[in-house]
This record gives structure tokens, sequence and C-alpha cells, in this order.
């Protein structure tokens, strides 16, 4: 395996320098020729690279990986975002090196051309490698020190329709957030009215509607409408936006109230949860006592009952007694009587 382990070497040329390449590539069979850039393409990029060795290696087993040196020498495998900078990287110096002895209405000319690449790519529904191209445009702005008519001139006609572009393509990837911050970037090169300006607005304000920033998208497709003018050329895309943008804030709205009604109506069942539990718990306490008492009481008019009971059986007996005394003397006087009345009739021989 071969490693290619700077980042920034992407220079197909020193790449195939690389006696470790030229060697894999000679043990393949393959041509050194491979690493050279594809005519039809704009750019030679690490990847496109890495694509091709791999292609001539494959048919001996062998292949190449992009890593990533750290700072202690060691080396970790590339992520693909870092493939990616890499890649980007390279394409805005090669573009750099392309344009470096060009004068600045040279240049202008180049971006126009390097524009048209890049809307090849969009009408193919390519829209990262249009936003490549589109980015590698900037490359050709004035200078910072150039003339104020010269930067003017190059805001205009080179970074402004380049951010206008890399605006769509971030959109139609659906990156609403870095469309927004491209267009923040134009607006700052807008002059604030014209098509140019309007199409910033117009491209903005679909982003945040796409965000759900509601206010600021009508905010941003009103002020594009205003600078499209009335039935001007995008004006009625601008209109079905703004129709778009307050049929969404109402169903925001309505679900927002949902979504507060729906929480007040749990935390209000959350409440009488609570309290019916908290209540429940002291009625059942209190029944509980209820119960006790009840049982106490019982208890106690059962001992009552029962002491009154036996008092009164000993009242019964108490005066059974006496009857039975009472009954006794009665009979033992009739009797007395009876021998009396017999001897008074019949006295003894």
């Amino acid at each position: 395996m071969v490693e290619v382990s700077e980042l920034t070497a992407s220079d197909h040329a020193a790449i195939a320098s690389s006696p470790s390449i030229q060697a894999a590539l000679s043990s393949s069979s393959a041509s050194p020729a491979l690493v050279t850039p594809p005519p039809s393409s704009l750019f030679y990029t690490p990847s496109m690279m890495m694509s091709t060795m791999n292609a001539s290696l494959s048919a001996t087993g062998g292949s190449c990986v992009l890593n990533r040196k750290l700072d202690d020498g060691s080396l970790v495998p590339a992520s693909q975002g870092e493939k990616d900078a890499a890649d980007a990287a390279a394409k805005m110096r090669q573009s750099a090196e392309q344009i470096a002895n060009l004068t600045q209405e040279e240049k202008g000319m180049w971006a126009e051309d390097r524009r048209g690449h890049g809307n090849d790519h969009y009408r193919e529904g390519e829209f990262q490698k249009a936003m490549d191209v589109y980015m590698t445009c900037l490359v050709g702005m004035a200078p910072a020190d150039s003339p104020p008519a010269e930067l003017r001139a190059s805001d205009e006609k080179i970074a402004l329709p380049a951010l206008l572009n890399m605006a769509a393509c971030a959109f139609q990837l659906g990156n609403y957030s870095k469309t927004v911050q491209i267009c923040d970037q134009a607006t700052s090169l807008a002059s604030g009215v014209g098509r140019e300006s309007g199409k910033v607005a117009a491209r903005r304000g679909r982003a945040r509607m796409k965000r759900g920033e509601h206010d600021l998208a009508a905010k941003d497709l009103r002020k594009a409408l205003e600078l499209f003018g009335e039935g001007g050329e995008g004006s009625a895309e601008v209109m079905r936006d703004l129709r778009r943008v307050k049929e969404l804030k109402g169903k925001a709205r309505e679900n927002r109230e949902k979504m507060e009604k729906a929480m007040k109506d749990t935390m209000e069942k959350g409440r009488e949860k609570g309290e019916e539990s908290f209540y429940g718990s002291r009625k059942g306490e209190r029944e509980r006592e209820a119960e006790k008492m009840k049982k106490k009481k019982a208890v106690s008019s059962f001992s009552s009952d029962a002491g009154a009971a036996e008092k009164k059986g000993g009242g019964a007996k108490e005066e059974g007694k006496k009857g039975f005394e009472f009954t006794f003397m009665h009979a033992l006087a009739a009797a007395a009587a009876v021998l009396v009345a017999y001897y008074s009739v019949f006295p003894p021989a």
C-alpha cells in the first residue's frame, strides 16, 4: 500500500516524482502519465489523483491512501471533510496559477468563462461541482489595493455573480445556513438597488423560509419584490414565496398553540393527578383511622354488653334465690295450718 501523507501535496508533478509512487507504478506496469490531469478536467485534485492511481494499481492488488500527518510525525487516515478541503485548496491554487499573468480585464473574462463551466454542472444537477467551480472565480477578484473603480467593477462582474451562483448551489444542496451566509457576503457587495440585489434578497429569503425564520424571510422577500418591481422578472416567484411564508407562519402559530395547549393540559392533568393522589392518601388515612375507631368502639361495646349481661345474670340469680326462699316458707306455713285444722277436728286419742 502506498501512502500519500500530506493533504497539501496535491500537485501531481510532486507526487509523481515520489520514489515510492514511482516504484509502485513501475511494479504494476503503469505509466507515470496516469498521475497527470485528464485533459477534459478544469482541475486535478488529490481525490482525482488517488482514484487514477488506484485504478492503475488494482491489477496488482496495491492501493494508495490519503493520510494526514500529525505534529508528532504519525499518520492518520484523512476524513472526508479533510479530503474535500484539500480538493478545494488545490482548485483555488491551480486557478490562481492559471490567471497569475493576466490583466484584471482578462481575469474578468476568465471568471466569466469559468462560470459557464459551473453553469453546465448546475444544469446537470451536479451542484457541488458547480459550487466548487463558482468558488474558483473569486481568485480573479482585483487585489485590495486596486483603484476603487477597479475594485467596484471586480465586485460587480466577478464576486457578486459567483456568490449568487454559490448561494443557489448551497440552497439546492439543502445547506440553508450556508446559503444565508453567502448571501450576507453578497449583500455587502451589492449596491442595494437593481436585479442583483433583488436576487440576493430573494435567495436569502427562501433559505430563511426553509429555516423556519418566517419574519426574516418575509422581510427579505418584500425587499426583493420592491427591487424587482411589480410585475418585473422574478416578481411572480417572490410573490408566491411570500404567500407560502404566510401559510407556513400561520401553521407554525397553530402548531405552537397546539403544543402550548397540550403542555398546559398535561400539566393540569398532572396537577389533578397529584392532588388526587395527595387527597386520596389523606382520605385513605382518615378511612383507616375511622375503621380503627369503629373496631375499638365495637370491642368496647362488646365488653360493656358482656359486663351488663353478667351483672344482670347475677341479679336474676339473687332474685331467684329470694323467690325460692319465699315460696318454701309459705309452703311450711300452709302445712302447719293444715295440721292445726286437722287436729282441731280430729283430736288425738
